[in-house]
């Protein structure tokens, strides 16, 4: 989930919304693990990670509220620039792997660095258990975080 559920909205979470929210990361976490086909070898690691991905999500709450009032607080066009600016990123996006995804989120969200760290430890340790063909996938998989329209 390397950036799974890093969701940015204009209002608070809801508990009804929140709960979708976790049922959409839940969703996205069973198609990335049956897109990988994990040997019994990898499902330690697999579970380690989504231990990290649970964890992460819980220690970036804070930083996704103040990103949300932020958020709130953006007139109709600065909302408008900063979507049009994500979508002509996502070609540049589409060209790294999961862990350089991972690396570039650190960097341009200081206050929220050591969670992403943490995952981004995670997301190694797992990434280097997987298969090429295996990386290749899971890089397709979690790129749809970073590129789908929100």
């Amino acid at each position: 989930m390397a950036g799974f559920g890093m969701v940015a909205h204009a209002q608070p979470a809801s508990p009804d919304k929140a709960q979708s929210f976790e049922e959409k990361r839940k969703e996205k976490m069973a198609r990335l693990y049956e897109s990988l086909k994990l040997t019994g070898e990898q499902e330690a690691a697999w579970k380690d990670y989504c231990a990290a991905v649970k964890t992460a999500k819980e220690k970036l709450q804070p930083a996704k509220e103040k990103y949300r009032e932020k958020w709130s607080k953006m007139s109709e066009q600065e909302r408008a620039e900063k979507k049009a600016a994500k979508a002509a990123k996502a070609e540049e996006l589409a060209k790294l792997t999961a862990i350089e995804r991972l690396e570039r989120k650190q960097a341009k969200m200081p206050e929220a660095a050591d969670a992403i760290g943490e995952l981004l430890a995670a997301t190694r340790v797992f990434y280097a258990k997987l298969t090429p063909e295996q990386q290749k996938t899971f890089d397709a998989v979690t790129l749809e975080a970073y590129t789908k329209k929100k």
